[in-house]
């Protein structure tokens, strides 16, 4: 609706331009109307009006000292003025001054009224588009092309859109390729800073049909446009030659080991959306060795080798362990874990189980040889403090703790938890720490972080939404949190795992 003020100092002319027709039938909503100049622009800074219809004839303040004051602050309203035959020279100055149209008084009726409002919709939606024209341009200016192209990266890999509308996308940020046959490749060097490592990727997308986005997941994210190359071998053949090329580029420019995650083919609606989630899933695998990672040849694992398992079990016992023996148990088990093909995910979250449990680390490294190299270490040094006894042998505690799970998804605090189990706040901190090994908050957070991991992966609810359904009120902090533990932004973890078993 078009709000819309009548200005005129005759009372029955305002009565009858109300009643004329049916203005919000006609999409225009009338508010309080003025009946000079003065009282006009009270409600016009009041009520913001886009359309101000006003007689040019009146006292105190006339119509046009009114069009000139409301053009002196802005050309975004709408003015039509109204007036009689022998007011010709009022029309002419009122034009000059910014009216946009006119009414003859002595011959209005509701079907010319009608037409003038709909020139006036017309105009209005004119501006409305070159306004938006020119805030987009000033937009592009102001964030600069990698800010531009970060944008594109988050809208493509959240959203399956239309190959049309892929197309668009990437136009609007100057992108030049259809994409309607694409594949999308990930990679990272080990110790390459992103201010050198992008020049190189993109110097070496040059003269060929594909573009270095930006950085996702770690790593430069790279869109291959294939639909020049007909065949499907020859799309495929193309693909796997060029991650090899970068691979070596980087080894060769940067003298650092590279890993690179490649996409399947993909085409026709959401290719781009499949092709970069494909691509991030490959990458993931980086956590296995420095090589090419093809989504079609990974046979992804959910199980975890048999010495994993019992590394685990022995730790979450709570027995005292010899350094000797945890030192075997951790070398047969990373040992096992180098020759499967279990999802990098599960294998995250079975370190930070093992090192969590063991020694509260909760930083996990991106590589299994860098997970064995931590474990190593921490296994020789003394363990007796963190490998403390974390069962709940205390009733008080066990309460707080099942009060906790139930509880979690809600705004509760260290006080409420001491009020239902009848204790000191104070008391129930050092009492929780003593028998569990964490404090209070570490718990809470740890409850709704798994909570959170479940529903991004099992529903489709905006991550914002898994969020507060988990306990996490304050999403800015919930983001951060995400992504040091899991090393992955929320949006990028349920890219990778959600549709795995799909």
């Amino acid at each position: 609706m078009i709000k819309t003020l009548i200005v005129d100092d005759d009372f029955l002319v305002r009565m009858f331009l109300k009643q004329i027709t049916d203005w919000e039938a006609a999409g225009f909503r009338l508010t309080e109307d003025a009946c000079n100049g003065k009282e006009a622009l009270s409600i016009i800074e009041r009520e913001q009006p886009g359309l101000i219809i006003t007689d040019l004839s009146m006292p105190v303040m006339d119509g046009i000292e009114l069009i000139k004051a409301v053009r002196e602050n802005t050309s975004e309203q709408c003015i039509v003025a109204l007036s009689c035959h022998d007011e010709f020279e009022y029309v002419r100055e009122a034009m000059k001054m910014g009216a946009d149209e006119y009414l003859l008084k002595n011959l209005l009726d509701e079907a010319i009224l009608l037409k003038t409002l709909e020139s006036v919709r017309h105009k209005m939606e004119q501006s409305a588009r070159k306004q938006h024209e020119k805030n987009e341009l000033q937009r592009l200016a102001q964030k600069g092309s990698e800010v531009i192209l970060q944008e594109l990266i988050l809208d493509l890999s959240q959203r399956r859109y239309s190959k049309e509308e892929q197309q668009a996308l990437c136009a609007a940020a100057g992108i030049p390729h259809s994409f309607h046959r694409c594949a999308a490749v990930i990679a990272s060097g080990e110790a390459a800073e992103w201010m050198i490592f992008r020049p190189v990727c993109e110097q070496y997308c040059r003269n060929k049909n594909a573009v270095c986005l930006g950085t996702y997941g770690n790593g430069a994210l790279i869109l291959m446009d294939l639909s020049e190359v007909h065949s499907h071998a020859e799309q495929w053949e193309a693909v796997c030659a060029f991650a090899e090329g970068v691979k070596g580029c980087i080894v060769n420019y940067l003298n650092t080991p590279a890993v690179v995650g490649v996409s399947g083919l993909n085409g026709g609606d959401g290719g781009i959306f499949h092709s970069i989630t494909q691509a991030l899933l490959a990458y993931s695998f980086r956590i296995y060795d420095y090589r090419v990672f093809r989504y079609p040849e990974i046979i992804v694992g959910d199980q975890l080798p048999e010495q994993a398992e019992l590394l685990k079990r022995v730790i979450e016992s709570r027995e005292e362990v010899k350094n000797e023996r945890l030192l075997l148990l951790g070398k047969s088990a990373f040992a096992a874990l180098r020759k499967s093909s279990v999802r990098p995910d599960i294998i995250r979250e079975w370190y930070s189980c093992i090192m969590k449990n063991a020694t509260e680390e909760r930083k996990i490294p991106e590589t299994l040889e860098k997970m064995e190299a931590a474990w190593m270490a921490e296994s020789s040094c003394d363990r007796k403090g963190a490998m403390a006894d974390r069962n709940c042998g205390n009733r008080a505690i066990s309460q707080a703790v099942l009060y906790i799970k139930n509880h979690f998804h809600q705004p509760i605090s260290l006080s409420q938890v001491a009020a239902e189990v009848h204790l000191n706040a104070t008391y129930l901190s050092y009492l929780f720490k003593q028998e569990t090994g964490v404090n209070f908050s570490e718990y809470l957070t740890e409850c709704r972080m798994n909570k959170v991991k479940k529903l991004l992966v099992e529903s489709d609810g905006a991550i914002k939404e898994c969020a507060a359904a988990a306990g996490f009120q304050d999403y800015r902090n919930f983001c951060k949190l995400f992504k040091k533990e899991l090393g992955l932004r929320p949006a990028e973890y349920r890219n990778q795992y959600r549709n795995l078993k799909k």
